[in-house]
């Protein structure tokens, strides 16, 4: 039996529940307070940009390329009918890669600034480090060139 910090309960370990407790053992059958963890998955047709190549465009450019990023972005919170997310979240990004070519893990992140503002606008209370708690990125080779942002939530 493990004390939950949350609701102050007794609790058996192994439940194996996701648990917004830091014990992270609450079973939702024996504690009114559980509540599983928000996840949501968006996919976008393109991968972001890098940053060196961003910075080297014209303002103008730059521009079309920031308004392309927040349609492809607003369209599939759409289309899922998402809502906002209350509370603190991590960000996760997924780049789907076509070849093997060589690239820079920080451009590529950097790149997605302009999809994370339309997360703001549209899912996220604010984009500052009180709401938005860690940033994970990782990669694969396949079949088709995409980004997959995945937000889940802290609390």
């Amino acid at each position: 039996m493990n004390t939950c910090s949350n609701c102050g309960n007794k609790h058996p370990l192994g439940f194996g529940f996701t648990c917004v407790s830091v014990d992270g053992v609450h079973p939702p059958h024996t504690c009114k307070n559980w509540k599983p963890l928000k996840v949501i998955s968006l996919t976008i047709p393109e991968l972001p940009e890098s940053l060196n190549k961003i910075l080297n465009w014209h303002w103008t450019k730059r521009k079309q390329y920031k308004d392309r990023c927040h349609m492809l972005v607003k369209s599939e919170i759409n289309r899922q009918g998402l809502t906002k997310f209350k509370g603190c979240v991590i960000i996760k990004y997924r780049f789907c890669f076509d070849n093997h070519h060589k690239r820079d893990a920080d451009n590529f992140l950097a790149g997605c600034k302009y999809f994370q503002d339309e997360l703001k606008e549209n899912l996220l209370e604010d984009d500052n480090m009180d709401i938005i708690k860690g940033l994970e990125f990782d990669y694969e080779i396949g079949k088709e060139r995409k980004t997959i942002i995945t937000i889940r939530s802290c609390k």
